[in-house]
């Protein structure tokens, strides 16, 4: 039908859009994703994805790289066009061979969709390289064991024009996830489309480095959170809180054990509560401090 021209039925890179295409995320990449979008909070902030293409429908990251960016809480820009190159020069002077494969951001909070001027710098991305992708990562919704990320592809107008199904709607069955509604009202399937796209953890080691992202050493526990004058002065703040707590304790269990006072405490924190807490967090505070001065007085 079409010959051996252009054939507008195909997607960028002459990619079917009916095909099951995914992108592959490594564990290294992942991490360094989403620590950097969660830094960027509230502000959106964005980077560029290298890696490889596994075949005609796989495209791998293996590892990412912040770039300069003007950012604000609902866009991001780059500033500087041809930072992603010089960046993939000098990585290859020292030996990593990978090539571009997209670009990621962070939507805090809203979602995983392309704006406007997302669906902008993707093309200017495809245009250096026909099949690379943008992923959306909200850092905000993101929660532990569960990562809120998609990827996505904007639409040759060709196929638009020819009023072709959307991609999505002709994937193979099992390939298939329900769009989301903002990502629908933004444009899914209609400017972009979305890609299936998973974390690629290849052993138990990668799978322990994701797991213990957030974990807090224990050496966190001996960091002195103020200064020697301060903390005297935080220690004998909590004291007196404490005299004034068990006073009103004493007056309290010296009252009669009538019902129409004990109305009174109902849906009010026990002032007992208030001093076993209070109790518990300057005692744990005074042996740190303590073994933190006799570790610092062996060690230095």
């Amino acid at each position: 039908m079409f010959g051996g021209g252009f054939n507008p039925m195909m997607g960028m890179g002459g990619m079917n859009q009916g095909q099951p295409q995914q992108v592959k995320v490594s564990a290294l990449a992942l991490m360094k994703m989403l620590k950097h979008c969660r830094s960027g909070v509230p502000f959106e902030v964005m980077g560029v994805m290298l890696g490889e293409m596994e075949d005609e429908f796989t495209v791998t990251c293996v590892d990412v790289f912040a770039m300069p960016q003007v950012a604000s809480t609902v866009s991001v820009e780059s500033v500087d066009p041809v930072f992603q190159l010089n960046m993939v020069e000098m990585l290859e002077k020292v030996g990593r061979r990978e090539k571009l494969v997209g670009w990621y951001h962070s939507h805090p909070g809203f979602g995983c969709w392309l704006s406007i001027v997302d669906i902008t710098t993707q093309k200017s991305f495809e245009q250096q390289n026909t099949r690379a992708v943008a992923v959306v990562i909200d850092p905000i919704q993101s929660v532990k064991g569960r990562v809120v990320m998609d990827a996505f592809r904007s639409i040759n107008p060709y196929h638009m024009m020819m009023k072709a199904e959307p991609r999505q709607t002709t994937s193979n069955e099992g390939q298939m996830k329900k769009p989301q509604r903002d990502a629908m009202m933004r444009g899914l399937n209609r400017l972009f489309y979305s890609m299936n796209i998973k974390s690629k953890t290849s052993d138990d080691i990668e799978t322990d480095m994701l797991s213990n992202l957030n974990k807090q050493e224990w050496s966190a526990c001996l960091k002195r959170a103020l200064a020697f004058e301060d903390e005297e002065q935080d220690i004998n703040q909590q004291l007196k809180e404490l005299e004034s707590l068990t006073k009103q304790f004493k007056s309290q269990i010296n009252m009669d054990a009538l019902v129409e006072k004990e109305l009174d405490f109902i849906g009010k924190k026990q002032i007992k509560t208030h001093i076993v807490e209070k109790t518990e967090s300057l005692s744990e505070q005074v042996v740190l401090n303590e073994l933190s001065l006799m570790l610092n007085s062996v060690a230095f």
